[in-house]
């Protein structure tokens, strides 16, 4: 796992130096209870919109490949969210609650809507600046979802 969030660290620091038309709000691995052995990777940013969200897709999916040879197998789905997507509001919420708001390990997070985290492994936290005020959620849902499968 330490290489894996050593990479993942390495795609955060390239994403933050290449996307400069907003911040990386999020980017994490969420190990859900209903699927063992695999992580999802969630992705919120300023920058991904649900306009646009092929391709991001194929920028993030691009950074994975390029770090880690290709070897995904750990991955279950990429999951890209808007900063006002409501689950995303209130995972920043409990993390700011659990953890301080910190980068790190979090296990048995449990979000307002009841959707229970196995295990949570925080690369990239940055609600600094937007405001997790509950009625300016949005549930519109992921901006999309893409098993790993798929490429």
């Amino acid at each position: 796992m330490k290489e894996i969030i050593e990479k993942l660290n390495n795609i955060k620091n390239k994403i933050i130096e290449e996307k400069t038309t907003g911040k990386l709000r999020f980017l994490g691995l969420i190990a859900r209870a209903d699927i063992e052995g695999k992580w999802d990777l969630l992705v919120s940013a300023d920058w991904i919109k649900k306009n646009s969200s092929e391709d991001d897709f194929v920028y993030i999916i691009q950074k994975l490949k390029d770090n880690f040879d290709e070897k995904l197998d750990f991955l279950a789905r990429i999951v890209l969210l808007t900063p006002k997507e409501a689950f995303i509001q209130q995972l920043a919420r409990a993390i700011i609650r659990e953890n301080g708001g910190e980068a790190g390990k979090i296990t048995s997070l449990k979000t307002t809507k009841d959707y229970i985290v196995a295990q949570i492994v925080v690369i990239a936290f940055d609600f600094t600046d937007i405001g997790l005020d509950v009625s300016q959620e949005t549930e519109d849902g992921p901006v999309g979802i893409k098993d790993i499968v798929n490429f």
